[in-house]
């Protein structure tokens, strides 16, 4: 028979959480940190990829227009 316990909402507060030393969330701050200002590099170099990639479109979508380069 499995049993299970219910917290209600009067008792909340008693109920002890865990958590690291100070000198242990710094460090995974700081690792977090870290891996999110990678990640808004990468974010950064692809949107700079992405509006190269329309700019060069444009351009050849107008090239084909005028004429000044062949479309099979």
């Amino acid at each position: 028979m499995e049993m299970r316990l219910r917290l209600y909402f009067d008792s909340f507060g008693d109920v002890l959480v865990p958590f690291p030393p100070e000198d242990e969330q710094a460090q995974i701050m700081n690792i977090l940190s870290e891996q999110l200002r990678q990640s808004d590099l990468v974010e950064e170099t692809f949107r700079a990829q992405i509006e190269k990639l329309k700019e060069y479109k444009t351009t050849l979508i107008n090239n084909a227009v005028t004429g000044q380069i062949k479309v099979a």
